[in-house]
């Protein structure tokens, strides 16, 4: 079997606000062709036009390749040699970043590939499931332009959670939402309030602060409301802040959304000390870099919690991995029906959807997503 064709697909909803807090509102699908008819798929959380263009950028010189130039007439099924070569020929501009966002959306729809081929999907092939189901936390974005509107659609939407069964729930209690840090505490308050003790809450602060004390500080107003996770509490480069703010914080300290590589994750847990890293999968390098990432944490008693903002494409990659992987209690999750993005409704007609509090492991090929190839059409960019 041969590669012939690496294609990409710039997706968008009909009105993008440039201010939302919303990176689902567009996206791009990679699709890997091979000469045997088999087709695999993959998406990136990271600006569309860019991930296109390192693609099909014309190679340089042997450390500026363009990734369509690295694959063309290769054996998609060499997914982790295909990995190494990629990563070594875009050395130059590469290494992190966009680079290895576009990398991880390429190694997905490979592994997709060899899935595909062999009947399996692809938790069987990335060591075998360590557990029957995946449970999801519905991860939430507040609406509302009052604190009264913004409480409403709080209670709302936890609410709705917790009638469709969700053992977790992720407010995002953004600085553009929430204005100071007594609002954030007061949103765990009423969160809590709702959801009862027996489930879990996380929380996204959207790296919030600039101060590990300031960090601090609220953190420990927020643990009467037992928080499982903080998540962003500070600039994703400020290593010794978050190993500050991990050391003596009474919540467990997360991030990783932004960062590339095991190169950057072993930065965050062996300077940063943090106790959750959260690998977007495709971002982060794919299924054959995040697999790395989840053993080095496992090592060193660190849990991994993938972030999954964007299309059920991508929260099939994170379900495929958190079923192989030990220490990771969740995975991110976008209820369809509390979500704006018209994307994040339509792209999937057939993937891993929530149901009753748990997502069933995939049993279908590969990735295991069907895309709705009349929602490709209407959402498809020039």
């Amino acid at each position: 079997m041969k590669i012939t064709a690496v294609e990409t697909v710039l997706l968008a909803n009909p009105r993008i606000d440039p201010d939302a807090c919303d990176s689902a509102q567009d996206d791009v699908l990679v699709r890997v062709h091979t000469d045997e008819g088999l087709v695999g798929v993959a998406e990136v959380d990271a600006p569309p036009g860019m991930i296109r263009a390192i693609i099909e950028a014309p190679s340089s010189h042997n450390y500026s390749y363009g990734l369509r130039d690295i694959l063309v007439g290769e054996d998609p099924r060499d997914v982790e040699c295909l990995w190494d070569r990629m990563y070594e020929a875009t050395w130059m501009a590469g290494r992190r970043g966009l680079t290895i966002n576009a990398i991880g959306a390429v190694d997905i729809a490979l592994w997709d590939i060899l899935g595909r081929s062999r009947g399996q999907p692809l938790h069987a092939l990335l060591g075998g499931a360590v557990r029957p189901h995946v449970v999801p936390y519905a991860s939430l974005l507040l609406h509302g332009t009052t604190p009264a509107e913004v409480a409403a659609d709080l209670e709302r939407r936890v609410r709705f959670c917790v009638e469709a069964g969700f053992r977790a729930v992720k407010l995002e209690v953004v600085a553009q939402t929430f204005a100071d840090d007594a609002a954030v505490v007061d949103a765990a308050r009423r969160a809590r309030a709702v959801l009862g003790p027996q489930r879990d809450l996380l929380l996204d602060v959207g790296y919030r602060w600039r101060d590990a004390k300031q960090a601090l500080a609220v953190a420990r107003r927020l643990e009467p409301h037992d928080p499982f996770l903080l998540e962003t509490p500070l600039p994703p480069d400020d290593l010794a802040g978050h190993a500050r703010l991990a050391r003596w914080s009474p919540i467990r300290i997360a991030a990783g959304e932004f960062q590339t590589t095991r190169f950057e994750f072993l930065d965050l847990m062996d300077r940063g000390g943090l106790d959750v890293v959260q690998p977007d999968v495709p971002r982060a390098g794919g299924l054959t870099e995040c697999l790395r990432i989840a053993r080095l944490a496992r090592d060193r008693g660190v849990l991994v919690v993938p972030h999954a903002w964007k299309t059920p494409l991508t929260t099939a990659a994170a379900v495929h991995l958190a079923a192989v992987t030990a220490n990771c209690p969740f995975v991110e999750y976008l209820p369809p029906d509390l979500h704006a993005s018209a994307l994040t409704r339509e792209l999937v007609r057939e993937g891993p959807f929530a149901q009753s509090g748990t997502i069933p492991l995939p049993s279908g090929p590969g990735l295991g997503v069907v895309l709705d190839e009349g929602a490709v059409h209407r959402y498809t960019q020039a």
